[in-house]
């Protein structure tokens, strides 16, 4: 009888390696097709939500679909960086294994908030807010100070489609091949040609911007100790925000300002310019930091439609200027009306301080 279930186990395990490999097999054959079933699926997603009338049950299904979604395209997106790269070192698999971690709480946190919040009330949802917000914190603070990370980017923002993802793998063998020819100097920051250089497509100045493409995209920006400062405020943001509600309510100016302070500081903090001296030079952020930077400057505008400024001051106005649109602009009121019903469900949603 043992024998008969290794046996049946065994040819299950070589079915199920066989299905893994066709599959891995059609996702990096067939990347365009991957990335039209990922679109169609979040179309899906905005569709039913437009169309429904009960706002909250759809806003609980779109998070299915969109967190679905999500998954599907991480996983696919994995599927094709694995394959072209893998690391045999026990450091750099922890981390990626923290930056996965990290990046399926990010997109999964919205989710698991509304669906505490429809089967325990309140409570279940608040308790589930502040495990997710201090698995989030533990995570980040492990990257930036053991394993030196930088300025970490949304994992939201960094799902990327599959056929940006295949241009990037097949040009990467080039990038790595041009970034052997440039040295950088430790201590100066110069970049000069090796002798290897002699047929390289880079130009011919050393300092030329392909280089410098080419070395920033390799190269995470190490952060001086301030600005490590900085990026940890920027982690612990949504704990000192859900700490500051148990403390002070939810009706508080106190958590929503303690959270816009911290934000600022962040901001201050990772403030960087090129700055050169005759002993030392100090080289910008990478151009996906830079990127990663503005998005969190520009969502400091979000603060407006953050409980309780929004409560008690942007959501009023706001909702009275889409009515007065609704009523006085023609055919306006068919994209105005159901967009003032959603609001009030999206700002319950997605516009709290501890989401990024």
């Amino acid at each position: 009888m043992s024998n008969l279930f290794k046996l049946g186990s065994a040819k299950f395990q070589r079915k199920l390696e066989e299905l893994k490999s066709a599959y891995v097999t059609f996702v990096t054959g067939n990347p365009a097709l991957i990335e039209q079933v990922e679109k169609s699926l979040k179309a899906s997603s905005y569709l039913f939500e437009a169309l429904s009338k009960n706002y909250e049950t759809s806003i609980f299904i779109a998070e299915i679909v969109s967190f679905s979604c999500n998954l599907f395209a991480y996983a696919n997106s994995h599927l094709l960086n694995t394959k072209k790269f893998f690391s045999n070192s026990e450091a750099n698999n922890l981390a990626e294994k923290i930056k996965q971690t990290l990046t399926v709480v990010e997109f999964s946190q919205a989710f698991v908030e509304i669906t505490a919040s429809r089967v325990g009330g309140p409570g279940a949802r608040w308790a589930v807010i502040t495990i997710i917000c201090l698995i989030k914190v533990l995570l980040r603070c492990i990257l930036l100070f053991l394993f030196d990370s930088g300025i970490q980017t949304s994992s939201l923002c960094s799902l990327t489609n599959t056929s940006t993802l295949m241009a990037k793998l097949s040009s990467t063998d080039q990038a790595a091949e041009e970034s052997e020819i440039i040295y950088v100097g430790r201590r100066s920051g110069h970049k000069m040609r090796t002798l290897a250089s002699s047929t390289s497509r880079l130009g011919d100045v050393p300092g030329s911007g392909s280089s410098t493409s080419v070395l920033s995209a390799l190269h995470t920006t190490r952060l001086t100790g301030s600005e490590k400062i900085g990026e940890c405020l920027h982690a612990i943001r949504p704990l000192v925000h859900v700490m500051a509600v148990g403390v002070f309510g939810t009706k508080s100016f106190i958590p929503w300002l303690s959270a816009l302070v911290t934000d600022s500081s962040s901001h201050v903090l990772l403030q960087r310019t090129i700055q050169s001296t005759s002993s030392k030079k100090r080289l910008s952020y990478n151009p996906e930091e830079t990127r990663e930077l503005q998005r969190r400057y520009a969502n400091l505008m979000l603060y407006l439609l953050r409980s309780p400024v929004y409560d008690k001051f942007t959501g009023p106005k706001l909702l009275k200027t889409l009515n007065f649109l609704s009523d006085n602009v023609p055919l306006a009121r068919y994209i105005l009306e159901p967009f003032s019903k959603y609001l009030p469900e999206w700002q319950k949603v997605y516009f709290y301080d501890w989401i990024d």
